[in-house]
């Protein structure tokens, strides 16, 4: 199971797991045994969630254990210290130190349980 992903950061990112979902899935997958599932998507922070300063994405997994996020702000990488977490089936994104969650970040993420 060979990656094309020779550096994962960078407004690529999202592009590169696409072109290799498959073998991240099964990879994943093979670690978490014949009930493992993943899901993946991307969510544009709303107006109404910057002012909340947290937004919760909806996995459609019954008990996600782990994810991976990436926060783009205008095409560049903007996830410094966010507050990222699991709360039942959601994917919780809130402001950290330094990230405030803000209208038109693009949350692009993935999922396994």
């Amino acid at each position: 199971m060979a990656l094309d992903l020779e550096y994962i950061g960078g407004s690529s990112w999202l592009e590169k797991v696409r072109k290799n979902f498959e073998t991240i899935k099964s990879a994943i997958l093979s670690l978490q045994g014949e009930d493992g599932e993943l899901a993946k998507g991307s969510h544009e922070v709303t107006a109404g969630e910057e002012t909340a300063g947290t937004l919760a994405i909806d996995t459609g997994l019954a008990a996600p254990v782990g994810f991976v996020v990436q926060i783009l702000r205008a095409g560049a990488v903007a996830t410094s210290d966010a507050a990222v977490s699991l709360s039942d089936s959601d994917l919780v994104v809130a402001d950290g130190a330094a990230y405030s969650v803000t209208e038109g970040d693009v949350i692009n993420w993935i999922a396994f349980s």
